[in-house]
């Protein structure tokens, strides 16, 4: 990965987001690009606003994990999603808002892919245990039978 420059790429639709450079930007309805552009990607970034004071699984996350992306994320204290990225070894978050601990997150995950190559497998592993429709449907018909 240090031999290709590093590039960041954000999926967003909000005008005032595209002021934001030297990123990337890919808006409105780009939903049937977004496989390809994902398999050109390392890293999936996940940001939540710090003053999110619930528990909070955002939708890309779970687009990055079916595509086998491990994600960066920054995202407030004690959210759900900390536990989840941790235990199941799927990439790095900073709960503290210090772009210093971001930045060292994303220097040691991108070491990181360079030694472990069960990170996609371990992000598709994720999204099929806990993530996909098949899974919501039997886990809603066990809890009515029960």
């Amino acid at each position: 990965m240090n031999s290709k420059k590093n590039v960041m790429l954000v999926f967003d639709t909000r005008p005032e987001a595209i002021k934001i450079a030297p990123l990337y930007h890919v808006v409105k309805d780009c939903s049937d690009e977004i496989p390809g552009l994902y398999a050109q990607c390392h890293v999936g970034l996940v940001a939540l606003d710090p003053r999110h004071k619930t528990h909070n699984i955002p939708g890309k996350f779970l687009s990055y994990m079916h595509a086998g992306l491990p994600v960066l994320a920054a995202v407030n204290s004690g959210n759900d999603i900390v536990g989840l990225i941790q235990s199941e070894d799927v990439g790095l978050v900073c709960t503290d808002n210090s772009v210093v601990t971001l930045k060292s997150n994303a220097e040691q995950l991108l070491s990181a892919l360079e030694q472990d190559t069960g990170y996609a497998s371990r992000c598709k592993d994720l999204s099929a245990r806990l993530f996909l429709p098949d899974t919501a449907v039997r886990q809603i018909v066990a809890a009515l039978q029960s």
